[in-house]
């Protein structure tokens, strides 16, 4: 338990990404990660899309409020309000 709080404690957020494209099977175990997430009643309300065209993270950027990131980064989160 020690080691999960130490981590809480010392996370930090990172604002500069490479370039280079995120490899697919690093992709998989994200989205692998994702699925094993736990959720109200077991519901896993969550999909997950991959985004590799530019292009289209360029409109995730101008469409999102955290805005700016989806076009830097292979990974980023989307939420589905219904």
């Amino acid at each position: 338990m020690n080691d999960v709080i130490e981590a809480i404690k010392n996370r930090r957020s990172v604002r500069s990404y490479d370039a280079r494209p995120v490899p697919r099977d690093l992709i998989n175990k994200v989205i692998e990660a994702g699925n094993e997430a736990p959720s109200a009643m077991n519901s896993q309300p969550w999909r997950f899309v991959i985004v590799e065209d530019q292009e289209a993270k360029r409109k995730l950027d101008r469409n999102t409020h955290t805005g700016r990131y989806a076009s830097c980064c292979g990974i980023s989160p989307c939420g589905n309000i219904t």
